[in-house]
């Protein structure tokens, strides 16, 4: 539910995993998304329950969300179940920014041939139903045809980690980005 008071970080809190609930397993909105994507080939994964009720109302009927949980490897086969090439759609701000990374470390081993991801930050400090709020439907749809692929967001952060100033620096780099490509599944 929402959090109401001041002191809590959080805008909205989550309940916890449960026997009958596993929620690493399931995306929220995904029984009425699935069809909408398969119109649109492509799904919208956003970061919260009213993210994606914000971005139905405002016409993107292809909208899912974890449940409250990082993206696991079960979810990027559920979108990848409903589009070859699903849209992350992160927070503009740096905690968006280290989501889009962590998603990035559970889709590398799980991509192959005609399956991989795109990422699409909003403006700083502004989550879906707030762009919505804002600047309505038409800026969310820019900011998601501006999506960047995969390697594009995995490229970017690399560089974000530190300066290549040095031949030891620009090694490491090196060695990272193998890593990184390394960590692909081949079929």
């Amino acid at each position: 539910g929402r959090a109401m008071v001041k002191d809590v970080q959080a805008k909205y809190l989550n309940s916890p995993e449960t026997p009958l609930l596993h929620k690493g397993h399931c995306l929220y909105n995904h029984h009425r998304a699935r069809a909408a994507a398969h119109k649109s080939n492509r799904v919208i994964a956003v970061e919260g329950y009213v993210d994606v009720i914000a971005m139905h109302t405002a016409g993107f009927p292809d909208t899912v969300a974890p449940l409250g949980t990082a993206l696991t490897p079960e979810q990027v086969q559920l979108l990848w179940g409903m589009a070859e090439e699903p849209i992350l759609c992160f927070d503009g701000d740096r905690a968006g920014r280290k989501a889009a990374f962590r998603a990035i470390e559970t889709a590398l081993p799980l991509i192959s041939p005609g399956r991989s991801l795109r990422f699409a930050f909003l403006p700083d400090g502004q989550d879906p139903d707030d762009l919505v709020r804002s600047a309505g439907p038409i800026a969310v749809e820019e900011v998601i045809s501006e999506a960047k692929p995969l390697v594009d967001v995995l490229w970017q952060r690399e560089l974000e980690a530190q300066p290549l100033d040095t031949p030891e620096r620009r090694a490491s780099f090196e060695s990272r980005a193998f890593q990184a490509l390394q960590a692909i599944g081949d079929e």
